[in-house]
């Protein structure tokens, strides 16, 4: 009885002391869980928010380098070169060889949808060439055919007569162009002679704010509360966000790349900045009370948790306390009485047996932490074998646990021998073998009913084809043939993946009949893709398509087709990468097309590019493009038809509203619209069946008749419709109508 309340007394005793231990345990795990989480957000929104700065960055890098593309061929150009350099006195033939240059400059404004348009302007002549027009004087149409808000034409003319050699960004402007409106920042770069290294003139670029607000809204959505574009100087080009950060923010412009913890007016904000190797930088503010304020409901159940925690602890440890000293209080009666003598034989033997329990546990532990360290071994293998990033820290720790010579991926195909062959058996005696060989093969994985993929380790520098020669023979036991597919050796694990690939290719172009059980990949075998479908092909495909010109599209698929022919692309490989290739341009086309594609047929063409990349067949593909093809050509030929029809009528307008001029001739219309005389003339004709001539001289007749029924003298009607002579209006009405304007009068 004694001893039962002794024992009763140690285990409360022990029960306190383990609640106790429990309570702090799970405070300290509310503390750290609290702090995991918000570290894991601001990590995360820092993630975030540099990657929308290396996405605007490789964007607008992309920018420059087309606009440079666009100088680079405007110098490399002698006629355009001699154009943008030649004295202020041009002739008439010179002004018609400006516009024929104009039509070969690159109009990269109709295939990128975030730039507004391209304008270049030389210091000699004044000549401008844009997107556009070209115009001998500016001044004329800088308020009618675009305008920078803010800005007249003297202060336009200023800034790009500056002879600065450097390029720059210009904040945010509203600007207008052909009829469009948008917010753009101007890019100002210099264009510099072909034969000498002075400023000849100087180009602007419109690129749209929005393009570049796209990608800071990623980093708002990431938790950044401003997030804008700078210029070299540090000047805010764009900007998205509170925007009072930055104002309180001191040398926003000195900072260096990289993250910044600081506070700003009283409030703790991480700054993140990235400068591009062009000039310009990102900058993004993280304010750590938003994200704080994010986690005040896990607080609040964290406290929660803690006060009924403590009220809990409380009430125990008053009951225990209780029991407990009514129990000591009746143990020393009972002892006071009889007298104290301990003794127990069965001590020793409980001692033992937790000794014996508690091995049991420390080596049931090891092994789990040998399992765990296997298991992120295999998963580690398996993200290098698919190419997938790897946290140096992991990797490290892997060159650690399996060092090695040098490292490959091999692949096992499995084959039978005789007649009776139990695939699903021989492939586990065949995983029971690698599991024996763990030193040399640490991972291995199983990708069909036939098929192995693993990992070896060279340890020694010893032949490889030895050590799967022998796992040949032990599995010919089984009755099964191994065919053994290994990839050039590598000397780290980074490269696992270019040896999987290598050795995956050779599968592909593996013929099973020739004897061999092991294949060395010792390289990448080349092939003869580029010849079939080259760089060019890929751009005139785009161009034809873009142009309208189905026929001359088609043509060139069918020269395609036929160089596949030719030159064999029948492995699996080489299909697949030409399928790829293919319907990869393809869906660029569809992505460039102006104005709006039919909805069903865009639907079909993203269904069918699907079936052709995950069903690679030529037959189907060049149907398949052929008739992409078609769907292109015709879209883009009925935009051009539109963009004619609107055209001719606004010609028409302005011959309705001009015709009493006596100086409305060709030349003039011409000159209105920012076109040749020939190529009006030919134009006009084209899309009308008639001469522009011969209109204007009709739209003439029509009014002079309505005035002359009207009672209008002869000569006054032929000066209201634009005649100073009276014998020339009379020859053009009777080659009009057959009778003087006289007896109509």
């Amino acid at each position: 009885m004694l001893w039962e309340r002794f024992q009763n007394l140690r285990q409360s005793r022990k029960l306190m002391l383990s609640f106790g231990l429990l309570a702090v345990s799970l405070l300290l795990l509310f503390v750290i869980i609290y702090a995991v989480l918000l570290g894991k957000m601001e990590d995360m929104a820092v993630k975030t928010n540099s990657a929308a700065h290396r996405q605007m960055q490789d964007n607008l890098e992309k920018r420059i380098g087309e606009f440079e593309s666009l100088l680079s061929y405007c110098v490399s150009d002698a006629n355009l070169n001699w154009m943008m350099s030649a004295p202020r006195e041009l002739d008439g033939e010179a002004v018609v060889r400006a516009y024929r240059l104009k039509e070969d400059l690159p109009n990269i404004a109709l295939t990128n949808s975030d730039l507004l348009g391209y304008y270049l302007y030389s210091h000699a002549n004044g000549i401008a060439l844009s997107n556009a027009r070209v115009s001998m004087r500016i001044d004329l149409y800088y308020d009618r055919e675009y305008k920078v808000e803010g800005m007249d034409y003297a202060s336009w003319k200023e800034m790009m007569m500056d002879g600065s050699s450097e390029a720059r960004f210009l904040p945010a402007q509203q600007v207008s162009w052909l009829g469009m409106t948008d917010r753009c920042i101007l890019y100002l770069c210099p264009v510099v002679g072909q034969t000498s290294p002075r400023v000849v003139g100087r180009a602007a670029f419109f690129i749209r704010e929005s393009a570049i607000l796209d990608f800071f809204q990623e980093g708002l959505k990431g938790k950044a509360s401003y997030a804008c574009l700078m210029d070299e100087e540090g000047v805010v080009v764009a900007g998205s966000g509170d925007d009072s950060l930055l104002a309180n923010l001191e040398n926003a412009a000195a900072l260096e790349d990289g993250t910044l913890r600081t506070r700003i007016a009283g409030r703790d904000v991480i700054v993140l900045k990235s400068t591009s190797g062009k000039g310009f930088s990102c900058l993004s503010i993280i304010d750590q009370q938003a994200i704080s304020a994010e986690l005040r409901d896990v607080r609040m159940l964290l406290y929660g948790g803690m006060i009924a925690l403590v009220l809990l602890g409380g009430a125990l440890s008053l009951l225990l306390t209780r029991q407990n000293t009514r129990q000591l209080r009746e143990m020393l009666d009972e002892l006071h009485g009889m007298g104290y003598r301990f003794q127990n034989e069965n001590e020793l033997k409980q001692l033992n047996q937790l000794i014996l329990l508690q091995r049991n546990i420390n080596e049931e532990y090891l092994r789990e932490i040998e399992r765990r360290q296997r298991w992120t071994q295999s998963m580690l293998l398996e993200r290098l074998l698919d190419g997938r990033k790897v946290d140096p820290l992991l990797l490290t720790e892997l060159e650690a646990r399996c060092p090695c010579h040098s490292v490959m991926c091999v692949y096992l195909e499995l084959y039978a021998e005789g007649a009776a062959f139990d695939t699903y058996a021989t492939q586990q005696r065949l995983a029971a073998n690698l599991d024996a060989l763990s030193d040399s093969v640490p991972y291995y994985r199983t990708l069909s009913e036939r098929r192995i993929q693993l990992v070896y380790l060279n340890r020694d520098g010893a032949p490889t084809v030895e050590f799967f020669r022998k796992l040949a023979e032990q599995s010919a036991l089984a009755g099964a043939r191994i065919l053994t597919f290994v990839g050039p050796a590598v000397e780290s694990y980074l490269d696992l993946s270019i040896s999987a690939r290598n050795a995956q290719r050779e599968i592909m172009l593996y013929d099973p009949e020739s004897g061999s059980d092991v294949v060395l990949c010792r390289k990448c075998p080349e092939t003869e893709l580029e010849m079939v479908y080259t760089q060019d092909m890929e751009r005139n495909l785009m161009q034809c398509c873009l142009q309208g010109d189905g026929e001359e599209g088609l043509q060139l698929l069918e020269k395609i087709q036929r160089a596949a022919i030719e030159k064999g692309v029948a492995s699996q490989l080489t299909t697949q990468m030409l399928v790829t290739n293919i319907v990869n341009t393809l869906l660029k086309i569809m992505n460039d097309l102006p104005g709006e594609i039919d909805k069903e047929r865009m639907d079909w063409v993203m269904r069918k590019s699907v079936e052709m990349v995950q069903s690679p067949s030529l037959g189907n593909l060049f149907d398949f493009a052929r008739r992409c093809v078609e769907i292109f050509a015709a879209h883009c030929g009925r935009i051009k038809s539109e963009n004619a029809i609107r055209r001719v009528r606004e010609i028409n307008d302005y011959v309705q509203q001009t015709f009493s001029n006596p100086d409305l001739r060709l030349m003039v219309v011409a000159d209105r619209f920012g076109l040749t005389e020939r190529y009006l003339s030919e134009f006009y004709k084209r899309n009308t069946g008639v001469n522009l001539s011969n209109y204007i001289e009709k739209v003439r007749m029509d009014h002079a008749q309505q005035l002359l029924q009207e009672g209008v003298p002869v000569q006054d009607t032929a000066q209201q419709v634009g005649y100073i002579n009276v014998n020339t209006f009379r020859r053009a009405y009777r080659r009009q109508f057959g009778v003087n304007p006289s007896k109509e009068a």
